[in-house]
């Protein structure tokens, strides 16, 4: 959810300004935070992640594919 999240804002953010739905967005800071915890965790040290604007730009700054991960069911590599 966190990872669909983040390519959907980063569509948002590279929106064209004449877009409506860019003028709006770009007025408020929109965050998400995806957890959850049974107190189990599964094999890995993570239950969830927050993203917002900041997080998307850093990311995606450094090359990574949000889409390909998710396609590949990896959202722990993008927010590593």
């Amino acid at each position: 959810m966190a990872l669909t999240f983040s390519v959907r804002l980063k569509n948002m953010i590279e929106g064209s300004p004449s877009q409506s739905t860019h003028k709006q967005f770009s007025s408020f800071h929109v965050e998400l935070l995806s957890a959850g915890t049974d107190g189990q965790n599964g094999p890995t040290d993570v239950a969830g992640a927050v993203v917002n604007k900041t997080l998307v730009e850093f990311a995606f700054g450094l090359g990574l594919d949000a889409s390909k991960l998710f396609k590949n069911n990896d959202s722990y590599a993008f927010f590593k």
